[in-house]
């Protein structure tokens, strides 16, 4: 059992009773697949690394020609799992929400959606619910406004080995600002929904591999850098071969 998952989950943790066949508030985080415990398990150890030797890495790779070497990373935080409630005023039944990690910089924001063996769940009308993309930037949007929209970011995590879809239509400003909660007069919505677009990104699990590889083979780490990175490894490599 993952520490960080023990300390930082909150909603679902509880699993099915056994024998229990799965409906839709029924969790099974503690089954092996769980998308969960893969984050808890990568990012918790990735917690313990100072974030330029790994955040910086991840950010460059996703992101291309930026530069991300002047971020404070003496100013870094991390939240598991932190909730959000949703905009006081919106069109859809919604509630409060989940991210999986929420990561700090001073001013800079990056919300991270993890999938492992699901995929980022789509518009629901019958349920009277958004996509997963979607709501996430309205609480980015709805939470972070006031902020430099520049330092505002959201990351996908999967599997694939394309980006998704879902998230690419997103790319396009124009898709994005419909789905904000407009609720703040003098918030130049069509602006916040420029600079999101800007700054969705996605990078899959085996990309994340691959720079804990590289940087294992060229960086001169301490002894428990290295060691926390081959853990991360072999454990990376040991739940590819299950997928």
């Amino acid at each position: 059992m993952s520490i960080i998952y023990d300390l930082y989950k909150k909603i679902g943790k509880e699993p099915c009773p056994p024998g229990t066949i799965r409906v839709e508030r029924c969790a099974l985080n503690l089954n092996p697949n769980s998308e969960d415990i893969v984050t808890s398990n990568v990012f918790g150890l990735l917690k313990l690394l100072h974030p330029k030797l790994w955040l910086e890495r991840i950010l460059t790779h996703v992101y291309g020609e930026r530069s991300f070497a002047s971020l404070p990373y003496d100013q870094f935080s991390i939240e598991f799992w932190k909730t959000f409630r949703p905009p006081l005023i919106t069109a859809y039944r919604t509630w409060i929400s989940e991210v999986d990690i929420v990561i700090q910089l001073l001013h800079f924001i990056l919300m991270v959606e993890t999938k492992y063996r699901s995929t980022i769940q789509k518009e629901n009308p019958r349920k009277g619910t958004r996509d997963q993309v979607i709501r996430y930037l309205d609480l980015l949007a709805y939470h972070y406004y006031s902020c430099n929209f520049k330092d505002v970011y959201f990351l996908l995590v999967t599997n694939d080995s394309n980006e998704p879809q879902l998230l690419t239509n997103y790319r396009d400003p124009k898709e994005i600002e419909p789905g904000l909660s407009k609720i703040r007069p003098h918030v130049d919505y069509k602006s916040i929904s420029t600079a999101l677009a800007h700054n969705l990104g996605w990078i899959s699990w085996k990309a994340v591999l691959q720079i804990l590889e590289e940087m294992r083979s060229t960086v001169n780490l301490h002894f428990s850098e290295e060691k926390i990175i081959e853990q991360l490894i072999l454990y990376l490599k040991f739940k590819f071969r299950k997928v």
